[in-house]
C-alpha cells in the first residue's frame, strides 16, 4: 500500500520577456494569422510563443500521473512541492519517506518539446529496516507530445527519462537508471461531463537489481479523474 501526500506550488516563467510584459496581451494580427495557419511550430527556446498564443499551464505536479501536455517554445515553468510525504507497506516492511521541496523545472524546447530537471534538496526515508536521509539524485526528462498540444479531446505524449546518481549515498541510488512513460489525457466534456478529466499513464522503468547484477523492468499504471483541478479519484496498477 502506498499512500502519497503533497502540498505542491507551480510558477511560470517567461523567457526573454520583461517585467512589464507580465500581464496577458491580445495576440496581433500577425500572431493571429501565425497561429490561424498553424504556425506555432516555427518558435523554439530562442524564438518564444507569444504570450497570447500560449496554452494554459499544465502541470506534473502535484499529482502522482504525468501531464501529456509541454511548456510552450520559449517558457519555462517551476513546478515545487513544499513538502510529500509517501507510506509505504511492502511485504510486511513499513517506510515513511518525506521529501522537503522537490523540484521540477522545465523548459520549452520547440511547440511540442520540453525538457525537464527534477531534484530534491532533502529526503529523509525512515524504514523498519533503518533510517537515512540526505539529498536526492538528479533526474533528467524530455516531454514529447505526440498529439493533443493546441486541441482536442484527446492528448498523448512520450515522456522518456535518465536518473543520474548524484544524492548523498544513503538515499542515492548508486546507479544510472532510466525508463519512460506514456500519459494520455481526456476531456470528458466531449461526452457532456463538462469540467471533468481523465488521466492515465503507463510507465516503464529500468531500475538497479538489490544483488547488483543487472536491471529489473518495472513497469506500473496509474488513473485519475479530476474536477476543476481537483483530484478526486486515483488508482495505481504495478
Amino acid at each position: 500500500m502506498r499512500t502519497p501526500l503533497t502540498l505542491a506550488s507551480v510558477v511560470s516563467l517567461s523567457a526573454l520577456a520583461p517585467a512589464s510584459a507580465i500581464a496577458q496581451e491580445a495576440p496581433t494580427a500577425a500572431e493571429q494569422a501565425a497561429f490561424a495557419g498553424g504556425n506555432k511550430h516555427d518558435f523554439h527556446l530562442f524564438n518564444p510563443t507569444p504570450k497570447s498564443l500560449r496554452r494554459p499551464l499544465s502541470a506534473d505536479r502535484p499529482d502522482l500521473t504525468e501531464s501529456p501536455y509541454t511548456v510552450d517554445a520559449g517558457a519555462f515553468q517551476l513546478e515545487m512541492s513544499f513538502l510529500e510525504y509517501t507510506f509505504n507497506d511492502s511485504a510486511g516492511v513499513e517506510t515513511d519517506t518525506y521529501a522537503v521541496a522537490p523540484l521540477n523545472l522545465k523548459a520549452g524546447l520547440t511547440n511540442d518539446i520540453d525538457i525537464q530537471f527534477i531534484w530534491t534538496p532533502y529526503i529523509r526515508i525512515d524504514s523498519d529496516e533503518g533510517d537515512a536521509d540526505g539529498t536526492g539524485d538528479l533526474q533528467l526528462r524530455v516531454k514529447i507530445n505526440v498529439w493533443g498540444n493546441d486541441g482536442g479531446d484527446t492528448a498523448f505524449a512520450l515522456l522518456p527519462y535518465i536518473t543520474l546518481p548524484v544524492g548523498d549515498e544513503d538515499v542515492s541510488s548508486d546507479d544510472v537508471e532510466g525508463g519512460i512513460v506514456l500519459p494520455f489525457a481526456l476531456d470528458l466534456a466531449a461526452v457532456g461531463l463538462d469540467g471533468l478529466s481523465f488521466g492515465t499513464q503507463i510507465e516503464f522503468a529500468f531500475e538497479r537489481n538489490d544483488a547488483d547484477t543487472g536491471f529489473d523492468a518495472v513497469s506500473t499504471c496509474a488513473s485519475a479523474c479530476s474536477y476543476s483541478g481537483v483530484r478526486v479519484v486515483r488508482k495505481d496498477f504495478s
